[in-house]
């Protein structure tokens, strides 16, 4: 019979360890499962900022993925572990200055002859939202994104930003009437030019998705997607729907792990995982994943 931890006088393990406890068993036993656990937890936050920063979902992308390589190589010189949030997001910063140079626009945007304007309204909703961001500087973006995407204090903004919670507070209001009145601007613009509004992402109440599923009410939400309670008028059952938020929606690489997601769920017969039952998207209708829908609580 193995001793417990409590005739030891050992600590139980952590179910839920925090990033300085994840840091440490990184850097003491090189722990692969510890790294990837700290990419889960800050892999969307640091694609939001790097997407503020660059205005391109694509190159985000890749950035992301650089930030977490040039993290793992910097990660013995950290010195608060507490602080690896903010330590990471100054290492996704650092990788976005020396990429756009000493004038502050990208390497690869530099030499590239403008875009044409996409003929499809979405793109061109999409491209307007990207020339908004783009019109703010640096720390804006970023103080935007950290305040109304992640929910960020004050204190942690300025943490971040190197400066003072009141001078961040001042730069995310700033942000956010500079990032409104840019968009006001193009509902303006796409108001008088008879553009078609994008589609609607929210669902609501009576709201019925593939012509089968009808929105009873909203259950859950997470930091990217909203879980609704549904009827399946084929059948009568209830369902779960799934989708992404509308802020979420508009990211192409958001966009793409969900599909992703639901073609993993699509694959997946087990008792102890929801039943699949049907993906949709379409030009009027978000993209959404219907499962069976679990009463209760676990």
């Amino acid at each position: 019979m193995q001793p417990s931890a409590e005739n030891t006088g050992a600590a139980a393990p952590s179910t839920d360890p925090s990033d300085a406890e994840l840091v440490a068993m990184y850097r003491v036993n090189g722990t692969e499962v510890a790294f990837s656990e700290l990419i889960r937890r800050h892999q969307i936050a640091i694609f939001r900022l790097l997407l503020s920063l660059l205005g391109d979902a694509d190159e985000a992308e890749k950035m992301c993925e650089q930030t977490f390589f040039e993290a793992a190589r910097k990660l013995e010189g950290l010195q608060d572990p507490a602080g690896f949030q903010a330590w990471l997001a100054g290492v996704a910063r650092g990788l976005v200055k020396k990429a756009q140079g000493p004038k502050g626009k990208s390497k690869k945007a530099a030499g590239s002859p403008k875009a044409p304007p996409p003929r499809d309204p979405r793109g061109a909703v999409k491209q307007h939202v990207q020339g908004v961001l783009g019109e703010l500087s640096n720390d804006e973006r970023v103080a935007l994104v950290l305040a109304d995407l992640e929910g960020d204090s004050y204190e942690s903004i300025a943490a971040t930003l190197g400066t003072t919670a009141t001078d961040a507070e001042q730069l995310v209001e700033l942000a956010r009437s500079k990032f409104v009145d840019g968009l006001t601007r193009g509902a303006e613009s796409r108001a008088e030019s008879g553009a078609p509004p994008p589609p609607e992402q929210e669902l609501d109440p009576g709201r019925v998705l593939g012509k089968r599923f009808r929105i009873d009410e909203r259950v859950g939400e997470g930091g990217m997607g909203a879980v609704f309670r549904a009827t399946d008028l084929k059948t009568g059952a209830n369902v779960a729907v799934k989708t992404l938020l509308p802020e979420a929606a508009k990211d192409a690489a958001l966009r793409r792990r969900f599909e992703r997601e639901a073609q993993i769920l699509q694959k997946l017969e087990h008792p102890n995982f929801v039943r699949f039952v049907e993906y949709g998207s379409g030009a009027s209708e978000p993209a959404y994943v219907v499962m069976e829908f679990l009463d209760g609580s676990a």
